[in-house]
C-alpha cells in the first residue's frame, strides 16, 4: 500500500540546527543585519524600491495605511475570500472593513461589483492576490483612480506571481507580503511592506522602529529535535515543528482547532498585542536561504501546476480546479479544488491516500452586508478542499493527485 500525501512535509533543503544556531551567534550583536540584507534582496526579487520588514503582514497593513494618511475611522473594503485575520485586524485597529464580492472561477475580486462600493465610499482597496491567482488589476487601477481610492496589494499567497509581465505588487501604492508558516519564504511569522514611494517607505521604516527583535524560543530547540527524529529531515527549526503537529493534527476532523490548542502554549504571551517582536534573526537567516532557492521552487512548482493540468481531464478543468492560468502567471503556492460536497469529496481523497483537508476560513462575516455583496465568496468558503502542494512532489505524485481528483463524482 503506498503512502499517504500528507497535506505539508517539511523542506529538507533548509539549514540545520547547528547551521541555526550559528546564525544565532552570527546576529546577535546586531540583528539589523540579517533584516536589512533581506529586505535588500527581497526588494529586489519583487521588482520595488523598498521593503520594510514587520512582525506580521497585518502590521505592514496598518503601516501602509498610517502611511497612506488613512486613519482610524476609515472604510477600507477588502475582498469577501481573505485571510479572516485582515478584516477582524483592520476593525480592531479602528478602520471600517466592507466587503466586495469575488469571482467564482478564482477567488479574486469581481470587477463588475466594484460599483457596489460607491455606497461605502472606501479610502482603500485591498486586492488579494488569493492563493496565487492575480487580481484583475487592469479594472481595479483605473476604479481606484476615478474614485481616489488607494489601491493595496495583498500578496500574501502570491510571491512570484505577474500580471500581463509585470509582477503583482507593483500596481498599487504598496504591496503586503507574508512570511508566516508554509509561505515559500517562511520565518514562521514576520510580513513586509514593498512599495516604490520613497515618502511611504520612510514613514514606515520609522514605524518599524517601535518593534523589538523576537528572542529565540529555546524550549523549540527540544520539540524540533523529536520532529527531525520523526520526520528524518534537516528542515529547519521552524519548519520541523510546524511540519510534527501539522501531520499530527490537521488531518483530524477538527485539526485546525487541535493545532491552535497544541501551538498556544509554545507562543510568547503577547504575541497578538500591539507591539508584537520582530522575526527572530535566525528566523531570517533561514528565509535568506529560502530566497537561494526561490525562483527554482517557483519554477518547479509551475511545472507541477501545467503537469496536473494535463492529467485532469479537460471537461472537468473548470468545474473542479481554482486556479487561473496555471503553469504561466500564478505563483501556484497552493492547491485547492472546489467540491459539492466537502465531507464526502475529502473523504474519498483519504482513502485515495491523499491527505486532502477542510481549509481554515477564508470568509468574514461582514455586519451589516447586502446578499449580492457577499454570495460568491461565502459560497467559495464552504465549497473549498485543500490539496498536498510542496516543491519536493514527484511527478508520479502529481499524477496521484489529478486522478484522485478526476475520479471524485
Amino acid at each position: 500500500m503506498r503512502r499517504k500525501l500528507p497535506i505539508i512535509r517539511p523542506d529538507s533543503a533548509g539549514q540545520t540546527l547547528v547551521g541555526l544556531r550559528k546564525s544565532l551567534d552570527r546576529h546577535r550583536s546586531d540583528p539589523l543585519t540579517g533584516y536589512r540584507e533581506f529586505e535588500a534582496r527581497f526588494a529586489e526579487l519583487a521588482g520595488v524600491g523598498d521593503c520594510i520588514l514587520f512582525p506580521r503582514a497585518n502590521a505592514a497593513l496598518h503601516a501602509a495605511l498610517s502611511g497612506l494618511g488613512i486613519r482610524p475611522g476609515a472604510t477600507i473594503a477588502v475582498p469577501t475570500l481573505t485571510c479572516t485575520s485582515v478584516p477582524l485586524q483592520l476593525q480592531r485597529a479602528g478602520y471600517r472593513p466592507v466587503p466586495i464580492d469575488v469571482r467564482e472561477s478564482d477567488g479574486t475580486i469581481d470587477p463588475h461589483k466594484l460599483h457596489l462600493l460607491d455606497r461605502h465610499r472606501p479610502s482603500a482597496i485591498l486586492a488579494t492576490h488569493i492563493l496565487g491567482n492575480p487580481a484583475p488589476l487592469e479594472a481595479i487601477g483605473p476604479w481606484a483612480d476615478a474614485h481616489d481610492v488607494c489601491l493595496i496589494e495583498d500578496c500574501a499567497h502570491a510571491i512570484g506571481t505577474q500580471f500581463k509581465g509585470r509582477k503583482i505588487g507593483t500596481f498599487g501604492r504598496a504591496g503586503i507580503v507574508s512570511f508566516a508558516s508554509f509561505k515559500p519564504i517562511s520565518m514562521n511569522g514576520g510580513g513586509a511592506l514593498i512599495t516604490d514611494d520613497p515618502d511611504l517607505a520612510d514613514a514606515a521604516r520609522e514605524r518599524q522602529q517601535r518593534f523589538e527583535p523576537e528572542p529565540f524560543p529555546r524550549h523549540l530547540l527540544k520539540t524540533g529535535s523529536q520532529a527531525v527524529l520523526r520526520l528524518g529531515t534537516s528542515a529547519p527549526v521552524y519548519d520541523w515543528v510546524g511540519a510534527f503537529l501539522w501531520q499530527r493534527l490537521f488531518e483530524s476532523s477538527n485539526g485546525l482547532a487541535a493545532y491552535k490548542t497544541y501551538i498556544r502554549p509554545f507562543l510568547k504571551k503577547g504575541a497578538d498585542s500591539e507591539t508584537p517582536r520582530m522575526p527572530h534573526p535566525a528566523a531570517v537567516e533561514s528565509a535568506l536561504r529560502a530566497l537561494d532557492r526561490f525562483p527554482a521552487a517557483l519554477k518547479r512548482r509551475r511545472q507541477q501546476m501545467a503537469q496536473f493540468q494535463l492529467a485532469f481531464p479537460r471537461n472537468q478543468a473548470a468545474r473542479r480546479l481554482f486556479i487561473s492560468d496555471p503553469g504561466g502567471e500564478s505563483a501556484c503556492q497552493y492547491l485547492y479544488i472546489k467540491s459539492n460536497d466537502r465531507d464526502r469529496d475529502i473523504a474519498r481523497l483519504n482513502r485515495a491516500g491523499i491527505g486532502a483537508v477542510r481549509p481554515s476560513s477564508m470568509y468574514w462575516d461582514f455586519p451589516d452586508a447586502r446578499e449580492e455583496e457577499v454570495r460568491i465568496g461565502r459560497k467559495l468558503d464552504e465549497t473549498l478542499i485543500m490539496l498536498p502542494w510542496y516543491d519536493d512532489l514527484g511527478e508520479d505524485e502529481v499524477l496521484r493527485i489529478a486522478r484522485a481528483v478526476a475520479a471524485l463524482p
